[in-house]
């Protein structure tokens, strides 16, 4: 005797939008988006920028001198 038919209930969709699955387990640490520094981490005061002028001016006029006595 042949199985009687089934009736199939498909169950009816209320919602409006669709997320695709994706479970944190299977989320790698490479997919994380990278740190990019976009900037200085700490800034130096007036002070502070004006000794390392200071110093620059200091040894660009050493090295200046320098350079024009070994080229004489």
């Amino acid at each position: 005797m042949p199985a009687k038919p089934v009736k199939v209930v498909i169950p009816e969709i209320k919602t409006k939008t669709v997320r695709k699955y994706e479970p944190d387990f299977t989320k790698s640490v490479l997919d994380q988006p990278e740190n990019i520094q976009t900037g200085p981490t700490m800034r130096y005061s007036d002070a502070e920028l004006g000794e390392f002028r200071e110093l620059i001016q200091k040894n660009w006029t050493r090295l200046r001198k320098n350079f024009l006595i070994c080229r004489a």
